[in-house]
This record gives C-alpha cells, structure tokens and sequence, in this order.
C-alpha cells in the first residue's frame, strides 16, 4: 500500500510550481482532487509541443499525473458550496495562485476551518501573502532572475542566462508539498492514552494499559516502554511489575532530563559499546537473545543521574555494568560443577 494512502488534498493550482508538487503526493498514493478554471482549465493543457488531443498535452500529463480533476468558479456561491463540501472531506489544501487570491477565493484556513476544523491549508506564491508585492504574478523565469540564479548561468562573457529546467518551480513546489504533509503529520498525531495530571505508579501503569489494550501493541511480539531514571518506575521491581502485567512490554530507564532523542542515543551507544558488534547480526535470533539479556542487567544498574547528564555520568554507567558483569560471571563460576 502506498504511503499517503488515504489522505485526501484539494489541489488549487496552475501551471508548474504547485502541480510539480502536488504530482509528489499523488505518486505517494494520495488522493489529489485538482480544481481548474472553467474556461479551457488548467493552462498547462495548451502548453506544448506535444499534445495528446484536445485540451490535454505531454507538459500538462507529466504535472499531473494520477490526478483527479473538476472545474469550478470559486467566484459564485455555487463553486464556494462544492468546494466546501471537498473541504468537509480533505486533510488539506494546497495552492499557488498569487498571494492576493487565497483570501479572496476562501482558500485559506480560515475560510474553509468552518467545513473542517482539521483541514491543514499551504499556499505557494511568487511574493507572499502581505506586502506591497502580494498580488504581484511571478513565475519561474522571472524568479530565477529575482533570486540572482540568471547570473551564475551563461556563458562566461556573455548575458545571464536562465537554466535549463524550472527550478524554481520544482524546487517550491516539492518544499511546499513538504510542508504542508509536515503541517499534516501535526495535525493528524494520534493520541492513544490519557491520565491524570498527577504522577505514581498508579498512573503510570493506567497509561500504559490503555495503550497495550490497543491491538497493534497487545499482539505485537515486543513493546519497548522508555521511562527516565528520575521516575517512580525504575529498577527491577519497576521491570518485573511491567513484565507481570505484559509479558511483551519490555521497560527501558534512560537518564533523567535528557531530551528523549538524547535518551534513544545514549542507550544505543551503549549497545555499540558494550553489546553487539558486526559479527552478532548474523543470528537475529542470538542478537534478540543478547539484546535482552542486556537490557535486563541494564535495568539492574539504572539509577537517578544528576539535572545534567555528562560523559562522566556515561562512564560511571558503563563501569557499573561492567562491575555487574563480572559480579555475574564470578557468580556463575562459583555455581559451576568441579572439573
């Protein structure tokens, strides 16, 4: 299944720059929905040289591919009421008509968020939205000279030159696409448990059970749960509560007041360190066994750090492992028959 399967995008473009991104998103399994003007369409369908019969061409298919389209007046009532009836429908809009028109034309969030409180809205336009220069039109060749990209192309004693290819416009259309799928990641989070704003146990194990309930995570083979070594929750009776009440879930303590990035490489670069190498990958069997084990004795030796965590409280995490493995290995050598 294709990643963006599933999102819907009204398409309210002309031309090159917004198609050449919105084609991205279409090609990633999205739903695009393109608006056109009611006379001849999207202006690209005359564009050349090869046309593909009436109102359709080569320059136009390649921007617009997997594409679906309707024309509308967005001018009358009865545009406003169909594209109102998409928007109830879509995660979001995306543009690039001149900075004057989104407005005018009810595109922007706060036009169309009465239909969809949700909707997430990217507008794309040669000199922005505010400004003198809003309702200026602008497109590639012209922006190649405004941002100075003429000079660096040529030859070398004669005139500036424009490139080749649109860049201009592939390069906003592909960053605008970006953004608004950013907006969308936002905007779409999921959340899956609530507790009360108090902390404990209690609450902890609540949240969690609210979370394990959910089928993706109670069939799953593993869960990893990531607390910090500030919490109620670490240490091995904190493991072991986890474990009795999830088989799968598997408690990870990581430094207190890191940020949870730094906690996830910190603990990695433990496992590069003090766990694995190359030659482990090639039983994932033995290496799951070894990771395991591993986090086991890790969660034997996490305690509290200081409100900064340093290289110094590494080492001391690292020389207390170590010291815990030996103690291990000295005490299954005691337990060893005699030879």
């Amino acid at each position: 299944m294709p990643p963006l399967s599933g999102l819907r995008v009204i398409a309210v473009e002309v031309y090159g720059a917004g198609p050449f991104g919105t084609a991205h998103l279409a090609d990633l399994g999205a739903e695009v929905i393109k608006i056109e003007q009611r006379e001849g369409g999207d202006v690209s369908r005359a564009v050349g040289p090869y046309f593909l019969g009436e109102g359709d061409s080569h320059f136009f298919q390649s921007l617009n591919r997997n594409k679906k389209s309707l024309t509308l007046d967005l001018k009358q009532p009865r545009g406003q009421e169909v594209l109102h009836r998409l928007a109830a429908t879509a995660d979001g809009l995306m543009g690039n008509l001149r900075g004057d028109q989104p407005e005018k034309l009810g595109l922007t969030y706060q036009g169309l968020s009465k239909a969809n409180p949700k909707i997430v809205c990217a507008h794309l336009s040669a000199y922005g939205r505010d400004g003198a220069r809003k309702g200026w039109p602008g497109y590639d060749y012209l922006m190649q000279g405004e941002a100075g990209y003429l000079s660096l192309t040529g030859e070398p004693d004669g005139p500036p030159a424009r490139m080749g290819l649109s860049v201009v416009d592939y390069s906003t259309g592909t960053t605008c696409a970006l953004a608004l799928l950013a907006g969308l990641d936002v905007q779409t989070g999921k959340v899956f448990a609530t507790t009360p704003k108090t902390t404990g146990i209690a609450p902890f194990m609540d949240l969690v059970a609210q979370v394990m309930a959910r089928p993706e995570y109670r069939d799953a083979p593993r869960v990893f749960v990531i607390v910090d070594n500030g919490s109620d929750h670490r240490g091995q009776a904190a493991t072991e509560r986890l474990r009795k009440a999830h088989p799968n879930a598997i408690m990870i303590h990581t430094p207190v007041h890191a940020s949870w990035l730094n906690q996830i490489e910190i603990f990695f670069s433990i496992v590069q360190k003090k766990v694995v190498s190359p030659n482990d990958f090639a039983s994932l069997e033995q290496l799951s066994g070894t990771l395991l084990a591993f986090i086991d004795r890790y969660n034997q030796t996490a305690k509290p750090f200081t409100w900064k965590y340093t290289a110094t409280d590494l080492t001391g995490l690292l020389r207390r492992i170590g010291e815990h493995e030996r103690t291990a290995a000295a005490h299954q050598a005691d337990l060893a028959p005699a030879a």
